[in-house]
This record gives C-alpha cells, structure tokens and sequence, in this order.
C-alpha cells in the first residue's frame, strides 16, 4: 500500500494528474481512498468535442488499479456510477490491503 500511495502522489505533483482537483478521505496502511473532481481528461474531451472518450479513461483506471498488485490491494469505485463519466459529481478510487488468511 505504501508504494501504491507514493506513486499516485507522484503522478498528482509531476503528471497530467497534477491539474485535477483531488481530496484524499482516507490514507492508512490498510486504506487508501481518494476523490478526483474537475478531470482534466474530461475537459480536454468536452473541449474537442468527444466526451464518449471520458469513459475509455475510466476504464482504464479500473484495469490499472486492478493489476497492481493484485495478490495484496482490491481496488473498487464504491459502486456503480461512481465516476465523472457516468455523471457523478467526482470519481471515486478506493483502494484496500487484502485481507490474507
């Protein structure tokens, strides 16, 4: 979890990521839960006319997020529609240590 979080706040201060609005609701060894308002992609998508695009994005959160060490973090939107894309007011990206019996 902890080089999973490095990361993403790497990608927030030095990538695109940095021009998003993100709030971050839980950060913890076992948690990390974070919100994405304003996506740049959705701006640039609106801008040039091909909003349809947002959802290929989305996707690919959730594939990314899923791959990642899959053996120790489950990743999960909260729900169904709980992105931009889908007409929610932010993207929600939650990410938890799996639990090892």
């Amino acid at each position: 979890m902890h080089n999973l979080i490095k990361y993403s706040k790497l990608f927030k201060a030095e990538g695109p990521m940095r021009l998003n609005k993100m709030k971050i609701e839980e950060e913890s060894e076992n948690l990390y839960e974070f919100r994405v308002k304003n996506c740049i992609f959705k701006g640039v998508f609106d801008k040039f006319g091909f909003p349809e695009l947002l959802g290929i994005f989305c996707s690919i959160d959730n594939a990314t997020y899923n791959i990642y060490a899959a053996d120790d973090i489950v990743f999960s939107r909260g729900g169904i529609n709980n992105t931009i894309s889908k007409g929610n007011e932010n993207c929600v990206f939650i990410c938890k240590k799996r639990n090892k019996w």
